[in-house]
């Protein structure tokens, strides 16, 4: 015989958790039913075993002073072969619960032996199955928990005298009960709470005998037709209080039977606090949300800027028909410049669409701020928004529209605290911290009415509120704390009452050191050291770097076109070759890249200088770009006088 729990293939599926543990309330409530009732233990319990458990053999033997009780059920029909003689040689030498394997016609065989007081056996409860599975040692603990409880009804049964039996099924109940991990409730007819295990008292804060008593209703918020049916039912409940938000999966069914053989009014609820997979379920809603949005903004403000194109364009044609002094051509000077201002409007609102769905880039902060800041100040009149944002901070790697999210999401909470009128300030800087370690920081400020202290430490927990609407539960601070540990950085917060609220989002660098060099450099960057009278074509897929070489570039008297893409980029070179000097490449770059920018512009200008700027090309790649004459190579990242040193010794001859 083998009583270790090791076998040769997998189960065939798998309990979670809450499942068993419904199951195991379940059997457990359905047998005191039946005690309770007077009813056989021994005869109706296979049956309460065999629909809640995953077996299908179950055998009760009992052997009393007097007579022997017995019941079998298989619900595959299989005939009794479980020999207990065999057992029984088995356990003369153990009293704990084993397993069998691959005997009497069974994988696995379960038995636990029933005791008297005087620990000793009186009979056993076997379970069987022809699967082959391994059982949990968690599901084998709560195994064991159920069969020590319908030993110990077994000995209820045994005993005579009444007294001392009605106070042991009180104390036996209560104490069974408070085992379970999760809350158990016992409603009356008119949904007042009868009973209430230890675990509901702990979970919901309240005195034993305040919470006995108590409508139900008065707790939780739950759908009427849940309450009332007569039929055992699965739904949820609500439970909010404080400014916490609980959600619980719930079971219910009768718990007795009036005379009739009909389901009584007197219920058992079982609740499970499936809280977090809600949390993870609503994050992830207003992530998807988030992105509908911006596919719908971005949809709109596409089709509306096709729209302004011809209104513009129009506007300007009838500008040159019309006499200076003329009132119609205020009237299209004022068409023109609204239309301007629609433009400049929908040109954010892409920027914010396109910047959703970007899962990882070179992210430019201000960038970001100023779709932002433009979209809210439309969106919510009465509040001013004001910006203070610091030129040439470095680039931030991460998720772009990770973080236009978390700023967004603060940029709410601070419209919802200034009650829709008020000001809200945003800056933007640099700073480095002990380690060396460089962020680029963004302050969200709002002059609300600021938070006390129990507030502060509460405000990124899920579903907290201070909102009246309890249908408004907390999300947003939430999801903001996430995305940004999600993407490296923290998050502060300095708030007082009457004093308003500051959120500081700190968000690291792609490269410290080079950021803190080319500022250096920046100092001694002057027009009259560099002089460069050339034209230069940049060609980047990130707006950030475009920005960043314009900047420089310009300083030291360049003139600069510049291309998104690939495409662009030889439309560009095609128009302006004659006078272009040189070519500032990206090499990776959606739809054309850049070697095959780089093949076309040779084609149309054998002579022209071009220096390929990319992060991503070992020295092989720069080998085999050779033959194209390429006249420099730039690796990301670069400080600013590293690109214009590159640049001046291309042209010095």
């Amino acid at each position: 015989m083998q009583n270790k729990n090791s076998y040769n293939e997998q189960p065939d599926f798998k309990w979670d958790f809450f499942e068993r543990a419904i199951k195991n309330y379940s059997v457990l409530i359905r047998i005191i039913n039946i005690f309770d009732k007077g009813m056989s233990l021994i005869q109706e319990s296979p049956t309460i075993f065999l629909e809640e458990l995953p077996f299908e053999t179950c055998k009760i033997v009992i052997e009393g002073k007097k007579n022997r009780e017995y019941s079998y059920l298989s619900l595959d029909k299989t005939p009794d072969n479980i020999e207990l003689e065999t057992i029984s040689e088995f356990y003369s030498e153990s009293k704990s619960p084993c397993l069998l394997n691959d005997r009497f016609g069974y994988s696995l065989i379960y038995i636990y032996p029933l005791s008297n007081i005087k620990t000793e056996i009186i009979g056993y409860l076997i379970f069987a199955t022809k699967r082959k599975w391994i059982i949990p040692d968690s599901f084998l603990k709560e195994l064991k928990l159920l069969c020590n409880i319908f030993n110990k009804l077994v000995l209820l049964n045994i005993k005579s005298e009444p007294d001392y039996e009605g106070h042991n099924k009180e104390m036996f109940y209560k104490k069974a009960l408070d085992f379970f991990p999760e809350p158990v409730f016992i409603l009356n007819d008119t949904y007042d709470i009868q009973y209430a295990n230890k675990k509901a008292v702990e979970v919901f804060s309240i005195d034993d005998q305040l919470l006995l008593g108590e409508r139900f209703t008065n707790i939780f918020k739950i759908d009427t037709h849940i309450l009332e049916s007569s039929f055992p039912i699965e739904g949820k409940v609500e439970f909010i209080s404080g400014g916490n938000y609980n959600i619980f999966k719930l079971r219910s069914f009768p718990l007795f039977q009036d005379e009739n053989g009909r389901n009584g009014k007197i219920k058992c609820f079982l609740l499970q606090d499936v809280s977090q997979e809600k949390i993870e379920h609503e994050y992830r809603s207003q992530l998807r949300n988030m992105e509908n949005l911006s596919l719908l903004a971005g949809g709109i403000a596409h089709d509306f800027n096709n729209i302004l194109t011809g209104i513009m364009g129009y506007a300007s044609l009838m500008k040159n028909f019309l006499e200076k002094e003329s009132r119609l051509l205020k009237y299209t000077l004022a068409i023109e410049h609204a239309a301007q201002r629609a433009a400049k409007l929908t040109h954010h609102l892409l920027g914010f669409a396109k910047r959703q769905n970007r899962k990882s880039a070179i992210v430019d902060i201000n960038a970001i701020i100023e779709d932002l800041a433009l979209i809210f100040k439309e969106s919510y009149r009465d509040i001013t928004v004001n910006k203070k944002l610091t030129e040439m901070l470095p680039p931030v790697k991460g998720n772009e529209g990770d973080i236009q999210n978390i700023l967004l999401n603060i940029l709410l909470n601070a419209k919802d605290a200034v009650e829709g009128k008020g000001n809200v300030t945003i800056s933007t800087g640099y700073k480095e911290f002990k380690n060396k370690k460089g962020f680029v920081f963004v302050e969200i400020e709002d002059n609300g009415p600021g938070m006390s202290k129990d507030i502060i430490n509460r405000v990124f927990e899920p579903f907290f509120t201070t909102k009246k609407d309890e249908h408004r539960l907390g999300m947003g601070l939430y999801i903001a704390k996430k995305l940004t540990r999600n993407n490296g950085g923290i998050i502060e917060i300095d708030s007082k009452l009457e004093k308003g609220t500051k959120f500081t989002v700190y968000l690291p660098v792609a490269s410290t050191n080079n950021y803190t060099q080319s500022l250096n450099d920046e100092k001694d960057i002057n027009q009259e050291e560099f002089n460069l009278n050339i034209r230069a074509l940049i060609v980047d897929d990130e707006t950030v770097i475009r920005d960043f070489l314009k900047g420089v570039l310009k300083s030291a008297g360049v003139q600069v076109i510049e291309a998104k893409d690939g495409y662009e980029a030889v439309e560009l070179f095609k128009n302006h070759y004659d006078t272009i000097d040189i070519v500032i490449l990206d090499m990776i770059m959606p739809g054309k890249k850049g070697d095959e920018v780089l093949r076309e512009v040779r084609n149309i200008k054998k002579d022209v200088k071009i220096l390929i700027s990319s992060g991503f090309m070992n020295e092989k790649q720069k080998e085999s770009l050779k033959s194209h004459h390429i006249d420099g190579f730039l690796d990301k990242p670069y400080t600013a006088r590293e690109l214009l040193d590159t640049i001046k010794n291309l042209f010095r001859s």
